[in-house]
């Protein structure tokens, strides 16, 4: 291409230098002349819009050729870049609402309960970038193979409220990244944020060393969605189980024996307890009781907890039991 344009631009300095010929020379010149007219008009027209974007002469040849596109990938191929983006951050789908991870652009609405959490984020992909947007602040990730985890803070509600508050998570990369990327995000509850319902919880099911009691637990809820204890001292006989819920989502609680030979196994539920967690103002929050008894022959006792994927990392639980 340079020396193609080195060429037309002689034939442009050859028409155009001033010069002094014999008589009958110009006529004869003439045929060449017209022979060169249509090559001369497209150089003048292409230095025109050179000219026109500020370029000038002695372009470099690659601001005169088109870069070549790369070529989206198959949907088996965004998935596959989609599970490696998801295991970067840490995210687990089938267990937890609070992240995705997608090979195109896509926005997600979570109910978040007030607190501090943490926005972890990442691009997976050979180039491009993708604009992420939490609750209306941006992050442009850089996509590339083995890309940095970023993460950003955010703060959700008023801290004397358990509230629940749409936060709106929106990924949209550009246009090199759209169809050759996969972006994945998780947000995680800060560790002041989970102590804080899981003794909202505590509180609500009444202070420590109440008469009769045999067993305490608090936990906050984790993606894992369940929690519990085993207790070798609750033996045969009547007990009351009182529990509470703060957060966001749905919680279960099955009391029975231990299974023979299978430690942590319930062998058949004596009685269950199933309750909406509380999401008002702290310290409203409500405890509801089970009364059961524990059949002869019961070596130890195990009360086990679970909860909806609503709940997990948002909800806090506490468990008491006394005998009766």
């Amino acid at each position: 291409m340079t020396d193609q344009l080195e060429r037309l631009f002689a034939d442009l300095r050859s028409e155009t230098m001033p010069r002094i010929v014999p008589p009958g020379v110009e006529a004869a010149r003439g045929t060449v002349r017209r022979r060169r007219h249509r090559r001369t008009a497209v150089v003048t027209a292409g230095l025109a819009v050179l000219v026109a974007a500020g370029l000038g002469f002695g372009v470099p040849a690659h601001l005169t050729t088109s870069a070549p596109t790369p070529a989206t990938l198959t949907n088996a191929e965004r998935d596959a870049l989609a599970a490696q983006a998801a295991e970067r951050v840490g995210l687990t789908p089938d267990e937890t609402l609070l992240g995705h991870s997608f090979g195109q652009a896509f926005h997600v609405t979570h109910q978040l309960v007030t607190g501090d959490y943490l926005v972890k984020m990442v691009c997976v992909g050979a180039q491009g970038h993708a604009d992420v947007r939490v609750a209306g602040s941006v992050t442009t990730l850089t996509c590339s193979a083995t890309p940095a985890v970023i993460s950003v803070p955010l703060t959700v509600g008023e801290p004397d409220l358990v509230g629940r508050t749409d936060v709106l998570v929106d990924v949209r990369p550009n246009a090199v990244a759209t169809g050759r990327t996969a972006v994945a995000y998780l947000i995680e509850m800060g560790s002041g944020s989970q102590d804080r319902l899981r003794t909202a919880a505590t509180d609500a099911i009444g202070a420590a060393g109440t008469a009769g009691e045999v067993s305490t637990m608090s936990d906050f809820i984790t993606s894992s969605g369940g929690s519990g204890l085993t207790d070798a001292t609750m033996g045969p006989g009547n007990y009351r189980l009182i529990a509470a819920c703060v957060g966001a989502g749905y919680l279960t609680i099955a009391v029975g024996r231990e299974e023979p030979g299978n430690p942590g196994f319930i062998t058949e539920p004596v009685k269950t307890l199933g309750m909406s967690c509380s999401d008002g103002p702290l310290g409203t929050a409500t405890p509801e009781t089970i009364d059961f008894t524990m059949p002869k022959g019961t070596k130890a006792t195990i009360v086990d907890t679970s909860t909806n994927l609503e709940a997990r990392g948002q909800a806090g639980v506490a468990v008491r039991v006394v005998r009766r």
